[in-house]
């Protein structure tokens, strides 16, 4: 019951902030899961009590805004954002990592992507103002045999998806550290295609890390900055693209979370979502490939379809 709670109130707390717009409670209704269906007066006065419940749950957190122009029935509500946040939070890197545990645990107590959405609720980040989401998204799962590997000094193979090639390659790398700058985790360490140092951003890893019994030759460089390293590939590299995808209406809350505007439509909400990492967003779109539409670009829809296919042939 209090998954089912907290799942409703990240639900109606998203459509409210998604909507450009004031919505009536019979709106709010038909959009959030967790009140609707309601097929008696019993079950409609069954979802009010729900909803004033929530109002009151998540006024602790959030300014609401309730007008009653003509009655309850009319009655609208929003969200004032400018009175809602704190101000941002700057966080360290041992502080972002105890985040990201955190957030971990929360993930893995069966809240699902609501949990995922539910991690930034509480700051400015949600509404565009700080990339902290991404941070602590999906890439933990390859620190622990990361982890391992520089502990045993052992070489290492992965699967990785290069930008300039656009294409996966397995590349065989000694593994010297791990860094979190901003928003995204790198393995830094020595590259045998490259014959040199390099820096691997985790969430372009696209399998499983294989740890080798072959020990690491060449000892981590101390005159090395990675974090200047990392400021450098990004200042070379970034390449901002627009895609835009169709999801249902209070559903693909990941998406959601990464999307600069969005606009209404009778088949769904349309979002516009501004990326640097067809990699990346690929990802995330594929983990709801089944309820979302990309609608552009092509490529970035060629990307999708590709991984999905790669997906199907492993589990055949």
């Amino acid at each position: 019951m209090a998954v089912d709670n907290t799942m409703r109130q990240l639900n109606l707390l998203l459509v409210l902030m998604n909507s450009q717009r004031p919505l009536t409670r019979s709106e709010i209704f038909n959009r959030v899961s967790g009140y609707a269906p309601f097929d008696s007066d019993k079950e409609l006065d069954a979802a009010g009590r729900k909803f004033e419940r929530d109002k009151t749950d998540l006024r602790q957190y959030l300014v609401f805004n309730e007008v009653s122009p003509s009655g309850d029935s009319q009655s609208t509500y929003s969200i004032d954002l400018e009175q809602s946040f704190f101000a941002e939070v700057d966080l360290n890197e041992d502080e972002l990592i105890l985040v990201s545990l955190a957030t971990g645990a929360w993930r893995d107590a069966h809240l699902g992507q609501s949990a995922a959405a539910g991690a930034i609720i509480a700051g400015p980040e949600y509404r565009g103002g700080s990339n902290i989401f991404t941070a602590i998204g999906r890439d933990e799962r390859y620190l622990k045999p990361l982890e391992q590997a520089i502990v045993q000094k052992l070489i290492i193979e992965f699967e990785y998806y290069s930008r300039s090639s656009n294409e996966n390659k397995v590349r065989k790398v000694e593994p010297w550290r791990l860094v979190l700058h901003q928003e995204h985790w790198y393995l830094f360490g020595f590259d045998y295609e490259r014959e040199s140092e390099l820096l691997f951003r985790l969430s372009r890893i696209s399998a499983d890390v294989k740890i080798t019994k072959e020990k690491i030759l060449n000892p981590s460089p101390q005159d090395s900055d990675p974090i200047e390293m990392i400021r450098s590939f990004q200042r070379t590299e970034e390449q901002v693209q627009t895609a835009k995808v169709r999801v249902p209406v209070a559903d693909c809350a990941n998406l959601r979370l990464l999307a600069k505007s969005f606009e209404e439509s009778q088949s769904g909400d349309i979002l516009t979502i501004e990326y640097d990492d067809a990699f990346s967003l690929s990802r995330e779109i594929a983990l709801v490939c089944d309820r979302v539409e990309v609608l552009e670009p092509d490529s970035l829809k060629e990307r999708i379809t590709k991984l999905i296919g790669q997906v199907l042939a492993v589990h055949q």
